[in-house]
């Protein structure tokens, strides 16, 4: 068997040894077996599977040395041969050998990545007590406790942060994602661990959306691959990868109304199914927000109701693109919901949207379970005429931000936390203050920091600025400016990408219209 470094378990059985404690792999017991028994033979011990029938007992399993099968009342039944004493350790468990009969102590989590630590238990968080492991990465040798940190985009040392002491500095790289002078915008982003995905919508005889591989990155995705062919206006949306394909949600007005579609693509951008229409009602469907858990997409979205108000629904689509149960009501009954958000956290989601109560527009938060019901009440994060509502999960911690706009924008960003059971752990504060507005402002959670990029107006136009905030949501260096050119550049979209960079996607209207364009920031 293998064996994490610094372990001090032999490789062979051995019947006195001393016990590990996961949390922290000192010797702190003694855990003693006694030679495995052998079950009295003919003694049935439970069935294998209600399922399995057979009439003769060659049509079960095939017998090991330490079981052996029966056929009885038309069922399957397990006959134990061997009984391993159970382990005291919670790390480890004693197993019966199949083609020896021989019981052996092995390790109940394994190293898979080769770097000399395993994985944690199901359920565990790496390190903590009873997990029996503490790589928080066990598909890549890099990380482990204790390895140096690098720009990679990447938490190499376990410690919770990403890329910890960078700073992310912009270079000459600044393109249109669609060339030509057609309008376009950006819809999402995800990234692989290898290469980056946006999905954008450009305007043509009508509009359409698109997936697309990031200019200035290596990618499957280099043409643009389009969400639909068919010859009806649609929006891109968000895009997420699952480790194994793409999901995207979009605006579809195939059918007249605009309606909520979802598909999944290979890293090539082949659609793994047929469309899914997700939403079905007479009324508009904009602005999806999408999650996946690890087992499942959630996706939230503004419903148009009666007299053309919005509501917040959500839908659960399991990991082969199929519908879970009918959509959900997730804004309060009798509210306006509208401009929905996900953020997926360590036991639920995180829901902002903007909504209206007691006749104020304000944004608000809420947390849900992972049946899109929800666990705490809407709560209004911003004072009236907040908007521009966006939602994170760091260090155990939501982060809300927004934006005030009343007949103008104000001159200040704003943000606050929540924790996991929706109780407010930093009340709002402002995160930049300008003597001029500030509007869109996005964040990209690094652990233990965020990178903030915002667009402000300069010089009678906007442009993009970046700054880094601790986890306490303060300022940690100085503000930088990102986009210098004539125009104004609004909307940015932010991802992590390969070699630790930061891919800012954005709207820019320096050619006369408004189009979908792309920068970096290099992680130094």
């Amino acid at each position: 068997m293998h064996l994490s470094r610094g372990s001090p378990w032999p490789t062979t059985t051995a019947t006195v040894f001393f016990s590990v404690l996961s949390a922290c792999g000192a010797r702190t017991s003694i855990d003693i077996f006694e030679p495995p028994s052998r079950a009295p033979t003919g003694v049935s011990v439970r069935a294998v599977d209600a399922g399995v029938q057979c009439v003769l007992p060659d049509e079960c399993p095939e017998p090991t040395a330490c079981v052996s099968y029966d056929c009885e009342q038309d069922r399957c039944e397990q006959i134990v041969l061997v009984r391993c004493p159970l382990s005291l350790d919670p790390c480890l468990e004693n197993i019966c050998e199949p083609v020896t009969g021989d019981c052996e102590i092995e390790p109940k989590t394994v190293d898979a990545d080769g770097d000399g630590y395993t994985a944690a238990l199901a359920g565990f968080v790496p390190g903590e007590r009873g997990a029996c492991g503490d790589d928080c990465d066990d598909s890549n040798a890099n990380v482990f406790p204790g390895a140096t940190e690098s720009c990679d985009g990447v938490d190499n040392n376990c410690d919770g942060a990403v890329d910890e002491n960078s700073s992310y500095v912009p270079d000459s790289f600044d393109v249109a994602i669609v060339p030509g002078s057609q309008q376009s915008s950006v819809g999402g982003m995800a990234f692989t661990g290898e290469f980056l995905s946006l999905s954008f919508s450009e305007q043509q005889d009508h509009w359409a959306a698109s997936l697309l591989g990031l200019p200035g990155a290596p990618s499957p995705l280099s043409e643009g691959v389009a969400l639909t062919t068919l010859n009806s206006d649609t929006f891109a949306g968000p895009v997420v990868w699952s480790g194994d394909a793409f999901g995207s949600a979009w605006e579809d007005r195939r059918h007249e109304n605009f309606e909520i579609y979802f598909n999944r693509f290979d890293e090539a951008g082949n659609k793994l199914g047929p469309d899914l229409r997700v939403s079905n009602t007479p009324g508009f469907s904009l602005r999806p927000s999408l999650v996946w858990t690890g087992e499942e997409y959630l996706l939230a979205w503004a419903e148009q109701g009666d007299g053309d108000v919005f509501q917040v629904d959500a839908s659960r689509i399991d990991s082969a693109g199929r519908l879970v149960g009918s959509p959900k009501l997730v804004s309060p009954v009798g509210e306006e919901g509208d401009g929905p958000a996900l953020a997926l956290g360590a036991s639920g989601l995180g829901l902002v949207y903007n909504g209206v109560r007691n006749g104020s527009r304000q944004s608000f938060f809420r947390i849900l379970d992972f049946e899109l019901l929800p666990t705490t009440d809407a709560v209004a994060v911003g004072e009236e005429n907040s908007t521009g509502q966006s939602v994170v999960y760091n260090a155990g911690q939501y982060i809300v931000n927004w934006h005030i706009q009343d007949v103008f924008p104000g001159n200040t960003a704003w943000a606050a936390a929540f924790s996991d059971s929706g109780e407010t752990v930093i009340d709002a504060r402002s995160v930049v203050s300008s003597d001029s507005f500030v509007r869109g402002s996005s964040l990209l959670p690094l652990g233990d920091r965020y990178l903030l990029v915002w667009a402000e107006e300069s010089s009678g136009s906007y442009a993009l600025f970046s700054s880094l905030l601790s986890t306490e949501l303060t300022p940690l260096g100085d503000v930088q400016p990102i986009t210098q050119a004539d125009g104004d550049s609004t909307a940015p979209v932010l991802s992590l990408g390969p070699g630790g960079d930061v891919a800012v996607a954005y709207r820019d209207n320096r050619s006369g219209v408004f189009q979908a364009r792309l920068l970096w920031l290099r992680c130094l």
